[in-house]
């Protein structure tokens, strides 16, 4: 079987969903859009030559084959080789998902060991009382 990798963007607010339809349009089904923040100061800022610090992340999931060959499509379309446009890069769905399953990451029924601690530590209680 093959791999699964997963192409992070990371661009202006409000650019997250035209690249979301322009990975739909070459066949990519899953999208994941989240809003993130910046926390850098002003000065560091206007060193790097970036203004905003609010920003669109964009998790697309594609073959490993197809990885290379949609991140450079992708990143010239949204033109990511202009300076302070944005970032994009590569890994492997592997590296996300660490223990879980990827049934068990996307269903939401991954259950953490700081749970699962949480649950028996209660259950120890009620037998102790």
């Amino acid at each position: 079987m093959e791999g699964i990798e997963l192409l992070v963007f990371i661009l202006d607010r409000g650019k997250g969903n035209a690249l979301i339809k322009l990975g739909a349009k070459q066949g990519i089904s899953f999208s994941l859009l989240i809003h993130g923040e910046g926390t850098a100061s002003s000065e560091t800022l206007t060193l790097l030559g970036l203004e905003k610090t609010e920003k669109d992340v964009v998790l697309l999931s594609v073959q490993k084959s197809r990885a290379d060959m949609m991140l450079d499509m992708l990143a010239d379309e949204m033109k990511l080789n202009d300076d302070g446009v944005g970032i994009a890069f590569t890994m492997p769905f592997s590296a996300l998902a660490g223990q879980f399953t990827s049934y068990e990451l996307f269903a939401g029924t991954a259950d953490s060991g700081r749970q699962k601690k949480a649950r028996a530590g209660k259950n120890r209680r009620k037998t102790d009382e």
